[in-house]
């Protein structure tokens, strides 16, 4: 059973069959059916902007401009104001991007085979995540529906199914031309692996997106389907350190044992050395006493083959700041607690065994630790150390530059004041409304790099 759906068309047609031996009955039935048509109409101008039209047989193979994908179980999906879209983790669920400009988009195919039940929602929504559209009734038993003519303003797509499905839902976005060729070409196929803190793991919940699924979107026209090239691995602790902020413990006794763990030194060095065992402790004593869940993380950098990797990013550096740790000299290899020595180990210790993978250090974005007090705003703040971001900033470029590698200053590149400031940070640290900017930065400077 197929069926196509107009998104901008009011027409709605019914086929009558006349009765040919009672024209009594053949006036009441067109009558009856004006009724129903006028009811049916008025509902769907209403409430629904599809309208059903005829659909005719329709090809609906992917062809070499198609995507596909493929409804993942326990994919979580998010939307403005919309807490319905918070489904259980059973559901299989499916959302992508559909770029700035849909108007190459010649259908979106939604099919669902094999199914105990029918229910499933389907909703597009605009570039800050507000619906356009939301039906959740179709009825998918063995049922493919194709949508043209999308919403004005639609950027986002969002389609899940319960349960019930036998087989796995299919989504296919067909356009109607090979997609222009991407800014990021030549990070297209390319495997990175994203080391910090909480910028690094923390998602903007609308979107339910951080700078890892924004960065794999970007370097991929297909992140996220069978097709996918590209990799993205988000591995940043909150709370994470730059810089090692003590002597790593023989066991773990307190919560600054554990975060020490945590730290990016700490994680290099179990990447390389593949000995997880005091991060395995760390991990489950803060789940179990600080209420802080970081095995998704572990997860991720458990599955990561640094043979594979090409980029080793590391965004961190404001943690370190607030905690008034040093910057240090150039040169310094035996200190492992401040800036310098810190990056000097880490590019010293990942080139030493995978010299293949390109190490690329950013910088900390601008914080406001009292959002409207300037005193407070990160170019003039000085910690108990006496320094200010900037200084750290400079510190950094500095390092990296004695160590001959990359070093991407976000402070400054990311454009963000104080008269902006609120636009894309949800506090005085975090810019997770920013993320997507961060994200195209970020991987604008690794294209740049070839």
């Amino acid at each position: 059973m197929i069926s196509v759906v107009n998104m901008s068309s009011k027409n709605i047609n019914f086929a009558v069959s006349a009765n040919p031996h009672n024209a009594y009955m053949d006036n009441l039935l067109i009558r009856f059916t004006l009724i129903i048509a006028t009811l049916v109409a008025a509902a769907c101008s209403k409430d629904d902007p599809l309208s059903p039209v005829e659909g005719g047989d329709i090809d609906i193979t992917p062809t070499a401009y198609s995507q596909e994908f493929v409804f993942e179980s326990g994919k979580f999906l998010y939307s403005k104001g919309v807490p319905e879209w918070l489904y259980d983790p059973g559901y299989q669920c499916f959302s992508t991007d559909l770029g700035e400009d849909i108007s190459d988009i010649d259908s979106i195919c939604l099919h669902i085979g094999g199914c105990n039940s029918h229910v499933a929602t389907l909703a597009f929504a605009d570039e800050d995540f507000n619906i356009l559209y939301k039906n959740t009734n179709y009825d998918l038993k063995e049922r493919t529906i194709i949508y043209k003519n999308l919403p004005e303003g639609a950027r986002w797509l969002y389609c899940n199914s319960n349960p019930g499905i036998y087989d796995k839902p299919v989504c296919t976005i067909t356009r109607k031309a090979p997609r222009p060729e991407s800014p990021f070409k030549n990070l297209n196929g390319k495997n990175i692996l994203m080391l910090g803190d909480s910028q690094t793991e923390f998602r903007y919940t609308p979107s339910g997106k951080g700078i890892a699924e924004y960065s794999g979107a970007l370097i991929d026209p297909y992140y996220g389907t069978t097709k996918q090239s590209s990799s993205v691995t988000r591995g940043g602790f909150g709370g994470g350190h730059l810089s090692l902020r003590q002597v790593k413990p023989e066991t773990i006794l307190e919560n600054g044992d554990a975060y020490a763990m945590l730290d990016v030194p700490s994680i290099v060095d179990a990447l390389i050395d593949q000995e997880w065992t005091l991060v395995d402790e760390a991990v489950d004593f803060l789940k179990t006493n600080a209420g802080d869940d970081n095995t998704p993380i572990l997860k991720n950098l458990k599955g990561v083959d640094l043979n594979e990797i090409d980029y080793i990013t590391v965004f961190a550096g404001t943690n370190d700041w607030n905690s008034n740790v040093s910057l240090g000299k150039r040169g310094d290899t035996d200190n492992v607690n401040n800036y310098y020595g810190a990056i000097n180990y880490i590019t010293t210790r990942i080139h030493e065994k995978y010299p293949h993978i390109q190490v690329v250090f950013f910088t900390p974005v601008v914080r406001w630790m009292k959002v409207g007090d300037p005193t407070k705003w990160s170019d003039v703040n000085r910690n108990r150390a006496d320094l200010t971001l900037v200084d750290v900033t400079d510190a950094m470029l500095d390092a990296c530059e004695y160590n001959s590698v990359p070093c991407c200053d976000l402070y400054r590149a990311m454009g963000w004041n104080m008269d902006n400031f609120d636009l894309y940070f949800q506090d005085t640290t975090h810019c997770t409304k920013g993320y997507h900017l961060v994200a195209r930065q970020m991987m604008q400077f690794l294209n740049s790099l070839h």
